[in-house]
């Protein structure tokens, strides 16, 4: 956008005051945020391993994997320095927090269970996930 505006600068109507630009450059270089969100979608295959994590490159603010075969979808939250809440939904849809099964938000990604083949990385099952920083 900050390029567009320079441009528009370039060719603007001369009857516009000068001040508009200035206040919209202003805005823009000033007040809207720098940082874009980043985002990770993907899929992995379950390994049995305990403690696995999957790398996404950042540490997310929002994770969800959605197990197919399970019918289980793990969520977890973060402020982006740090994991706060982690939780599944089994295919009962109850509302599970057990880090045995799952971990949530690591500092790369996302941690699956502690526990060897856990609901989040049962072996050769396809799970897909997305990510938010």
């Amino acid at each position: 956008m900050r390029i567009a505006l320079l441009r528009l600068r370039d060719f603007k109507d001369m009857t516009v005051p000068q001040s508009n630009f200035d206040a919209l450059e202003n805005f823009v270089n000033k007040e809207l945020p720098t940082e874009v969100p980043e985002c990770a979608a993907g899929s992995y295959t379950g390994t049995d391993a305990a403690n696995r994590v999957k790398a996404v490159g950042f540490m997310p603010r929002y994770v969800i994997v959605y197990d197919p075969t399970g019918g289980n979808t793990f969520e977890a939250i973060g402020s982006g320095d740090v994991a706060l809440e982690a939780w599944y939904r089994g295919s009962t849809g109850a509302h599970v927090r057990d880090t045995t099964q799952w971990q949530g938000i690591a500092t790369t990604g996302f941690k699956c269970g502690s526990a060897a083949a856990s609901a989040s990385n049962v072996s050769g099952r396809t799970y897909y996930y997305f990510a938010v920083r």
